[in-house]
């Protein structure tokens, strides 16, 4: 049995020394760990099971959302008891580093999230403020290998990995660069190229400290957007990019850019690889849903090939896609079950277009509003 009267901030074992505690503390609040999410607690009124409060933890750091304060005050309380004297705020502008406007209009909220100091401090750090600004990422170079001398040095693996770490912080507000920052993190031997690369993004973050991601449904219904393009990188793999968000225009919570890990030989394939990897990240955020008292229709996911719907529901497995591996065709079960519904959009619709394809400046910008649910007014309090 350990208890902790006291530890060093920024030591790993201090940190989970912390969460271990709080984590028996919400337990005692009887706030109880999803098993969807081990890192949200969930604590329900024992009569009137509509009212909740729901706290997510990052080590000590908690937030809590309600709507029932009864429950938000019993675990309060539960902490001044354990550590005596907390702080608290009526509604945290940021937490675990991100930080958040609201704007009440026309009856509706919206909360858009952002990483302004995160990104300010790194590129402070990094030397980049002084650099002209980049206003989209548009380098049509980006993915292409460094042919020249200077290029071809090698760079500092320890600073390039970390300011790729830094970038990978931002994936949390910033989805647009994630397929960037994909390929930046699986350069195992940076090279001077893919370091102007990354603090080429570090730029774009910078004069753009303006852009927000906006939440604002209705709704708590999930809906997907996925997408390919076909035979995009050099080793003749497609690039696949998904989103999950709540209702069909909100920001994504869910986000993912990446190469294909298996080739595929068409675009129909491509299409249909891509759907299919999105199946056990819906499944997680079905339950998620769940959990918290929201159970899920049917998920709606978006796609704009009607030939790769097509053979998500066909009765059968044709001849024309028996070379696929078993486990793409677990998207056939889950439209099967009325787990996920494929639904045609056309192409000009599609939010993950950025996601997957280097673009020209006016389409990123265009995708860049759509993919965020932003606008140029700021959302200020």
């Amino acid at each position: 049995m350990l208890e902790v009267h006291g530890a060093l901030y920024g030591l790993k074992e201090s940190s989970r020394l912390f969460q271990l505690e709080m984590i028996k503390v919400l337990k005692l609040a009887h706030f109880v760990p999803m098993a969807s999410s081990p890192m949200t607690f969930l604590s329900t009124h024992p009569t009137d099971k509509n009212l909740k409060s729901v706290a997510s933890l990052v080590v000590d750091d908690i937030q809590n959302v309600d709507n029932c304060s009864v429950l938000t005050t019993r675990l309060h309380d539960a902490l001044r008891t354990r550590f005596t004297e907390i702080t608290t705020t009526p509604d945290s502008a940021i937490f675990a580093g991100l930080e958040q406007d609201v704007l009440v209009q026309d009856g509706i909220t919206s909360v858009s999230t952002h990483q302004t100091k995160y990104i300010t401090r790194t590129a402070r750090s990094i030397g980049v403020t002084h650099m002209p600004p980049v206003l989209s990422l548009t380098m049509p170079t980006f993915y292409d290998a460094s042919i020249s001398p200077s290029d071809l040095l090698p760079a500092n693996p320890d600073l390039y990995h970390k300011l790729v770490g830094h970038l990978i912080v931002v994936l949390k507000t910033r989805p647009e660069i994630r397929p960037f920052v994909s390929y930046l993190s699986r350069q195992s031997t940076p090279t001077a190229g893919d370091e102007a690369k990354a603090i080429y993004v570090l730029r774009y973050l910078f004069s753009t400290l303006h852009i927000r991601c906006v939440y604002k449904a209705t709704t708590t219904e999930i809906n997907g957007f996925s997408d390919s393009a076909f035979c995009f990188f050099d080793n003749g793999s497609s690039s696949d990019g998904s989103i999950l968000c709540v209702g069909p225009d909100d920001a994504p919570f869910h986000c993912s850019a990446k190469p294909q890990s298996s080739v595929a030989p068409d675009i129909v394939a491509s299409e249909y690889y891509a759907v299919s990897s999105m199946c056990l990240q819906i499944s997680h955020f079905r339950q998620f849903a769940y959990d918290l008292g929201w159970p899920q229709p049917t998920t709606t996911i978006f796609m704009d090939s009607q030939s790769g719907i097509d053979l998500a529901n066909a009765p059968i497995v044709t001849k024309k896609a028996r070379h696929m591996k078993a486990h793409y065709h677990i998207i056939r079960e889950y439209v099967q079950d009325k787990i996920v519904h494929l639904r045609h959009i056309p192409s000009e619709q599609m939010r993950v277009d950025i996601l997957t394809k280097l673009v020209s400046n006016s389409n990123f910008l265009r995708g860049r509003r759509s993919l965020l649910n932003y606008t140029d007014v700021p959302l200020l309090v």
